[in-house]
């Protein structure tokens, strides 16, 4: 089993990798220590991977450029690649780093990647306002029902104390929330999150801050609570530090938070229908091995191999994200997250969602593979 140490090592350098982009730095409430100092360092890019082909076949493939951070909630591109159901489709992947909503969306616009994943905060949003050629295509992460990656976590001496107990028992305190103020998903479940114990964010002093930065806050007493992803709640929790009051998927079940996006270009193309055939093959793989536990221990295997947790322990403590196994993304989550950044004045201008969310690549892929259905 992982030390509370590594857990931790394994937590910075995974700035935001489950939500598939990575996020700007953020002040800490008090001085830095040489973990958050670690912690703010960006990571270093992952080598360039390729799908492995047989040698004679390769020149036959198709080369699909996908924009990757090293994410988990990268597996089904994984799981595709590492068992060739992209090659059964005559397309080669390439994985190309990248960080950042911005970068990824100029990139796909350009047709500089064919392929990304993305987070619905209000900055796409703004970007779809603009009328820049891009589709939201697929689910990639989503708070299924005991999926919950983002969690609402209190730290340790207030609930043993019997301080907190409730969302109610937060009024006053710190509350830390990455990106704060800039319409991110953190703000927006932050806010869902408050909502249970019938609080508003004016109920309580709202920080901004780093995800692996809030693990700092909690040694040091900085914070008193914190809207934290995995695997940056599994370390915190090892080193005795914090505690998960709620998953938040306990306050918004099926919540969309990572999309599958295609470029103008490869949206044109035949390729992006067949892409979403293996994809969705690889995104099925997983769904077996972490809802019904059908050979997890290989897919284990490819996720320590492709993304940035190299930890197969890991695996067996912090909570994964969901996938549809059947590819459509969550129109109703997507459509109330628009509503809420509106709202707010986070986006600028009315953005229609039919006009960029796409599911003929999701229903093309189901002519071929059929409605999920759990392996016997």
């Amino acid at each position: 089993m992982a030390t509370p140490r590594a857990l931790l090592t394994v937590a910075l350098v995974l700035v935001g990798g489950l939500l598939g982009c990575s996020a700007p730095a953020a002040s800490s409430p008090r001085p830095s220590s040489d973990a958050a100092r670690a912690a703010s360092a960006p990571a270093t890019p992952a080598p360039r991977a390729t799908e492995s082909a047989p040698a004679a076949a390769t020149s036959a493939l198709t080369t699909v450029q996908v924009a990757s951070v090293g994410a988990v909630s990268d597996v089904g591109l994984y799981v595709a690649m590492d068992r060739g159901y992209f090659a059964a489709e005559g397309l080669q992947i390439e994985l190309s780093p990248t960080d950042g909503i911005s970068r990824i969306i100029s990139a796909l616009s350009t047709n500089q990647v064919d392929v990304a994943g993305g987070t619905g905060g209000a900055a796409l949003f703004n970007a779809f306002s603009r009328n820049i050629p891009v589709k939201l295509v697929a689910d990639k992460g989503r708070l299924a029902p005991g999926f919950g990656y983002f969690a609402l976590t209190v730290r340790q001496d207030l609930v043993d104390s019997g301080q907190v107990r409730t969302v109610a028992d937060l009024h006053r305190r710190v509350l830390a929330v990455n990106l704060l103020n800039t319409g991110s998903i953190g703000e927006r479940l932050a806010d869902l999150a408050l909502a249970r114990g019938n609080l508003t964010r004016d109920d309580v002093t709202a920080i901004d801050l780093t995800y692996t930065d809030m693990t700092v806050g909690f040694g040091n007493r900085g914070i008193d609570a914190a809207i934290q992803l995995e695997p940056m709640v599994t370390a915190a929790v090892a080193q005795g530090l914090a505690t998960r009051l709620l998953t938040l998927d306990e306050v918004s079940p099926d919540h969309q938070v990572g999309v599958l996006m295609y470029g103008p270009r490869f949206a044109a193309s035949e390729e992006g229908h067949r892409f979403l055939v293996a994809y969705l093959r690889g995104v099925r793989d997983y769904h077996e091995a972490f809802t019904h536990g059908r050979d997890r221990t290989a897919i284990i295997d490819i996720l320590t191999r492709y993304s940035t947790v190299k930890d197969p322990a890991l695996y067996e403590l912090m909570v994964m994200p969901a996938f549809n196994p059947d590819g459509y993304v969550n129109r109703a989550s997507i459509q109330g997250d628009y509503d809420y950044y509106r709202a707010r004045g986070f986006i600028q201008q009315d953005v229609r969602l039919d006009a960029v969310v796409d599911d003929r690549y999701v229903e093309s892929a189901l002519q071929r593979l059929g409605r999920y259905q759990p392996r016997s």
